[in-house]
């Protein structure tokens, strides 16, 4: 009873003075929204008020922060989606500290960006969709931006309605949000006639989300936008092309290779090795020498998926051209071909100026598991480049030869927290019992992992848990990273080794 009292408080709270604020005029920036203690509706936690008032303050920083707490509160700060959408048009730099799973950091974003972000966690639609009613296009376009990621009744209605906003931005936006979440059919048609839309953005966009629908009636639409003026319209569309995997569209994404534009080459590299036409690698291969370095990069990437064993010549060819592009990538798609005549120019790029290559020609040595890498590889182990080695350590693991042991045992002992990483899960794999004293002592004196606070995500596994784990993988033994346990157990079957 009490939570029914409360949402009819919100709603009417939303209705009388939230719309006020989001119909709000056309100001660009909100240093100080307009938002009255006494609006919001009573009964709410006060952590939650809060945090409410605090999107008035005068501060950008602080509105940022408060608009990055309540997006924390995820359902539970819904009472807030109407104060966040007036946040919408709010342009103000601020920098904050921000939280991923892989990095915690300070840095610089807008107040409005932080809102979208607080809006897509919290998931409340209605306020939203009144928010694509403002007469702010900033915060139209937020609106839209925002419910790409909620569902709802009323959501697609809206943005298919918002396809014909006055503002190219806002078209925009809600032609990138018109998946299909939350409608009963996916809305081809709205974005189909988007792709005549005057402004080039708008039939881009339009054009990207079809091919994330992949409804066939988009592809005859598509073939006609692949051949659009605008370079970006024609590299979204030959993408979705791409994507929907359709016959019809292999002849302009082969065509596309030769496209003035880089852009374009490049969309067309990327998808057209998601045929298996025979036009397709030779097709490939010339581009391997394009004069744009990304293309060069997309069409190496596209072999290397392909694996066919007529790339394996001219990628090779790629790789000993030194003034070659995007030869790491050739080294990446060499190892993906798993072809035995890749090895030896693949060990010869070990020892490239280009630390890039040198990388991903280790990483490709171990994909091919020919042990006549092994020694090459043991060199690069104690090369003066840190990834070169990171990587030289997990190619010995896949290859699983002893003669790596000692030399990765030796690395256990190094500075380099990412190579004692790699080292011990390549001890793991190889599975030598010589391995298992060094990983007991580095478990001795490794310091236990930090384990970060973190919002979307738990922590990785650090040194101790790959070098327990290895430990595991060598003796059938589990006794988690707990050094004592393990140095008690190993004096233990070394001394009844020793009397037998």
């Amino acid at each position: 009873m009490r939570a029914t009292h409360i949402g009819l408080l919100v709603l009417l709270a939303v209705s009388l003075t939230g719309l006020a604020i989001l119909l709000a005029g056309p100001s660009r920036r909100l240093p100080q929204p307009v938002l009255l203690t006494d609006t919001i509706p009573p009964g709410l936690p006060p952590e939650l008020v809060a945090e409410i008032e605090k999107l008035r303050s005068s501060s950008a920083k602080e509105r940022g922060e408060a608009a990055q707490a309540l997006g924390r509160r995820g359902q539970k700060a819904a009472p807030a989606a109407p104060f966040l959408a007036a946040l919408l048009g709010d342009d103000a730099k601020c920098t904050l500290r921000t939280y991923s799973p892989d990095h915690i950091g300070w840095e610089e974003t807008r107040v409005r960006a932080e809102a979208i972000d607080a809006l897509r966690r919290i998931g409340s639609a209605p306020p939203v969709l009144a928010a694509l009613r403002s007469k702010n296009p900033l915060v139209r376009r937020g609106a839209a931006e925002v419910l790409s990621s909620i569902g709802g009744e009323g959501v697609v209605p809206g943005l298919v309605g918002a396809l014909k906003d006055p503002d190219a931005g806002v078209r925009a936006a809600a032609a990138r949000s018109l998946s299909g979440r939350g409608a009963p059919a996916p809305p081809v048609d709205p974005l189909i006639a988007a792709l005549r839309d005057a402004s080039p953005d708008v039939r881009a966009s339009a054009a990207a989300t079809l091919g994330r629908i992949q409804d066939r009636r988009a592809v005859e639409p598509l073939l006609a936008a692949a051949q659009d003026a605008d370079a970006k319209v024609r590299s979204e569309a030959l993408r979705s092309l791409g994507w929907i995997a359709d016959p019809r569209g292999l002849a302009p994404l082969l065509a596309a290779l030769g496209d003035p534009d880089p852009t374009v080459r490049h969309a067309a590299a990327c998808m057209v090795g998601g045929f298996t036409d025979e036009r397709v690698v030779p097709a490939l291969a010339a581009r391997l020498r394009d004069e744009d370095r990304r293309v060069c990069e997309a069409a190496a990437g596209s072999l290397g998926r392909l694996g066919d064993a007529r790339a394996v010549e001219p990628l090779m060819a790629a790789l000993r051209d030194r003034q070659g592009r995007g030869r790491w990538a050739v080294a990446e798609a060499l190892g993906k071909c798993k072809d035995p005549r890749a090895v030896n120019p693949l060990i010869a790029a070990l020892g490239d100026n280009d630390m890039n290559v040198a990388r991903y020609a280790a990483g490709a040595l171990g994909l091919l598991g020919d042990r006549a890498a092994v020694e090459p590889l043991l060199s690069s182990l104690n090369g003066r480049d840190a990834l070169v080695r990171e990587e030289a350590a997990r190619a010995l693991g896949r290859l699983g030869d002893p003669r790596a042991v000692a030399p990765l045992a030796g690395a256990l002992n190094g500075a380099n927290e990412h190579l004692r990483y790699f080292a011990a899960l390549a001890l793991g794999q190889i599975k030598s019992p010589a391995a298992v004293e060094p990983l007991i002592r580095l478990l001795e004196r490794e310091p236990q992992e930090s384990r970060d606070d973190r919002f979307d995500g738990g922590p990785s596994p650090g040194v101790r848990d790959v070098a327990a784990q290895a430990l595991k993988e060598i003796t059938g033994q589990d006794f988690g990273d707990n050094a004592a346990k393990w140095r008690a157990w190993w004096e233990q079957a070394r001394n009844q080794a020793e009397r037998k």
